[in-house]
């Protein structure tokens, strides 16, 4: 007997840096009841608040971080003396994905590292 594949649906939002990716996303998210994934390489570490654009957040630090109602996930989630490889971030993305989705909303996938969504 062969099992059948659960299709899941993720949307994805690139692009260059100050092109209204988080805006389009937070209005969408909203909208068709989404959860954001941080695709950026340089969100991902605790360490690196300026200049990056982060959402803000409280503390202690909580994944999945709670703004503008929506839930986003992806920030804050490794340390720079620790090495965090594209391997890693597909694994934590992908259980993200699975979480979200069994919550019965669509992932978002969101950022400037086209790497990261094309990983995906």
């Amino acid at each position: 007997m062969t099992e059948k594949i659960k299709k899941i649906k993720v949307i994805a939002i690139g692009g260059p840096t100050a092109s209204g990716k988080t805006e389009a996303s937070l209005i969408l998210a909203k909208k068709y009841n989404g959860a954001i994934v941080s695709c950026d390489s340089r969100q991902i570490y605790q360490e690196m608040d300026v200049a990056t654009d982060k959402i803000s957040y409280p503390l202690p630090y909580r994944d999945p971080i709670i703004f503008r109602d929506i839930e986003h996930y992806g920030i804050n989630i490794a340390t720079i003396d620790k090495p965090f490889t594209l391997y890693d971030w597909m694994k934590y993305c992908n259980e993200v994905i699975r979480k979200i989705n069994e919550q019965g909303n669509i992932p978002f996938l969101v950022g400037g590292t086209g790497l990261y969504i094309q990983s995906i």
